[in-house]
């Protein structure tokens, strides 16, 4: 834990994200040396949020793109994509890389599976909140966060 209850101290070019669980939500934090990276690891928490092992098994590759004015709603659009094909496709995504797009644009490529070929650990989110959502570049790179109803 970092500084002040602030979150991890870190490195430079460091990777990573963690998950807070409240009663009807979950608050998940990210971080990267870009911003592409640090999408990618928000939406890894995402999953990992109601996966017991990260699963291995690929049936497809699938390509989505998310932009908007703030790196906020970037990180909204590109969650609320990965929770519309999980909740309407029955599929989750086994590898996330983010690449970019242009300057506004992200693009995830990822491989997914059937959401039947992994053990759940919890519910499938609902949704993205719309508050206390943040995707900001640090000193140290690239940090996000964003609440998550489940």
């Amino acid at each position: 834990m970092g500084r002040s209850g602030q979150g991890p101290v870190l490195k430079q070019n460091a990777r990573g994200a963690r998950r807070v669980v409240h009663d009807a939500d979950l608050r998940i934090e990210a971080w990267g040396p870009t911003r592409e990276a640090c999408l990618a690891e928000a939406v890894r928490a995402l999953v990992e949020s109601f996966v017991r092992a990260r699963p291995t098994g690929v049936c497809a590759a699938w390509w989505f793109e998310a932009g908007g004015s703030t790196g906020g709603s970037v990180l909204v659009a590109l969650l609320d994509g990965v929770v519309a094909m999980m909740r309407t496709r029955s599929r989750i995504p086994v590898t996330v890389e983010g690449v970019v797009v242009d300057g506004s644009m992200v693009g995830l490529r990822c491989q997914i599976t059937d959401l039947g070929a992994v053990i759940p650990a919890g519910a499938i989110p609902k949704g993205v909140s719309r508050r206390e959502v943040r995707c900001e570049r640090t000193e140290r790179g690239w940090r996000c966060a964003a609440r998550i109803d489940v």
